[in-house]
């Protein structure tokens, strides 16, 4: 194991899992207070099912820093693994729920969140890395803003609802 690979303790770990949840709730809200928070009441419900992805994402981690590599390729695999590892949640929980309707999307919570706890895992486990992981970081929180920016002009300039962003309903087997 690289001597590298031990900087990330228990205590880093949970300063992953904190970055991860805190980076998918902070994405929620500020999707809602774009929309004058109208459904504010669904952050409870993503607050909830953060949990085990911020857990999922300080574990996952570990490998990607684990194997034999420097800072660069580290930081290419947490912008890329992150948002994927978020999507994938995204995707295993939306099934499980049968579809889940919230006022924003959660996606894109639950991919920022992935990245920015790979990345602030990057940063905690190559000291070099930290300035380059920040400037990601924001980057992606850029292109968060970007994406919602995006999905207010689909939303043709009206206040979305409760229930907008919606995910695809199982379909009935005949």
């Amino acid at each position: 194991m690289p001597e590298h690979a031990v900087a990330l303790n228990g205590a880093g770990r949970a300063v992953v899992a904190s970055v991860a949840w805190l980076g998918s709730l902070g994405t929620a809200a500020l999707y809602l207070a774009r929309h004058d928070w109208h459904g504010a009441a669904d952050l409870l419900g993503m607050a909830f099912w953060s949990l085990p992805f911020a857990g999922l994402v300080a574990v996952t981690a570990i490998p990607l820093l684990k194997a034999p590599h420097g800072e660069f390729l580290a930081l290419v695999g947490a912008v890329v693994l992150g948002p994927l590892l978020g999507l994938g949640y995204f995707a295993l929980i939306s099934e499980l729920r049968g579809g889940w309707k919230l006022a924003f999307p959660a996606f894109v919570c639950w991919a920022f969140g992935g990245g920015a706890g790979f990345l602030i895992s990057v940063a905690l486990v190559f000291r070099r890395a930290s300035g380059a992981a920040l400037l990601l970081t924001v980057a992606m929180l850029a292109g968060v803003w970007w994406t919602y920016a995006r999905l207010d002009e689909r939303e043709a300039g009206t206040v979305p609802r409760r229930g907008t962003h919606v995910c695809p309903q199982p379909r009935a087997v005949a």
